[in-house]
């Protein structure tokens, strides 16, 4: 803010534009910040996309400017914001977090007892972010943290379905469910199913990247060719 606010002051008829990086996971913030101090424009890239620890973040900047700002960007497509997301993954090779804000897998997904069951009264109890702005749905997890309440609107849900199965539903069935749920979880930890594609994620990395001594293999071919 300091920044800002002493360059606007010194330049006061110069056009700015704030560009910043988030190596402390304040680029978001910076940027708004400085909009307020007078800063005309902003710089970002979708998905945080850049050196080091990448830039400000397209869908940070702009989501956070209208839910919390009230400030909408003129003619912006916030509902195609986790399209160009995953358009850009697929294109760079560089996934995003599933916490990632806004637009990230797990934004709009509840697992745990109490979200859940606070969700099934008033999905703004855990999603400050309007999921139809985004053009995105609300959906369920389930594995070891699921509470009864997501058990039993699930049976709600299709009541007609498995009365149709001729399946009694009582009290017992349900937690049976809610049982085998949290074992299948916790079998699916047992296979190390993440892990292995963490490894497998970081071992590309490391192939798709030139180290120094693949350079020098490259000085010393071209300099033999000569």
């Amino acid at each position: 803010r300091y920044y800002a606010r002493e360059l606007r002051k010194v330049f006061p008829k110069l056009a700015m534009v704030s560009h910043f990086h988030n190596d402390f996971d304040l680029a978001a913030i910076n940027t708004i910040v400085a909009l307020q101090e007078g800063m005309e424009g902003f710089s970002v890239s979708v998905n945080g996309i850049g050196e080091r620890a990448g830039n400000a973040a397209l869908h940070n900047v702009a989501v956070t400017l209208k839910v919390l700002y009230g400030i909408q960007i003129p003619n912006f497509r916030y509902d195609k914001l986790k399209e160009l997301s995953e358009l850009v993954e697929s294109y760079s090779g560089m996934p995003i977090r599933p916490n990632e804000p806004a637009v990230g897998r797990n934004v709009f997904a509840h697992e745990s007892g109490i979200h859940t069951h606070g969700m099934l009264k008033d999905p703004q109890t855990y999603e400050p972010i309007p999921h139809d702005l985004l053009g995105v749905k609300t959906r369920f997890v389930y594995g070891k943290h699921t509470g009864m309440a997501l058990v039993e609107d699930l049976f709600k849900k299709y009541a007609k379905d498995i009365s149709n199965k001729n399946i009694e539903v009582t009290k017992e069935l349900k937690t049976n469910v809610l049982q085998k749920i949290k074992e299948k979880r916790e079998k699916m930890a047992e296979r190390e199913i993440a892990s292995k594609a963490i490894n497998k994620y970081r071992k590309i990395l490391s192939e798709i990247e030139l180290d120094e001594n693949e350079v020098l293999e490259i000085i010393y071919s071209l300099g033999d060719e000569k």
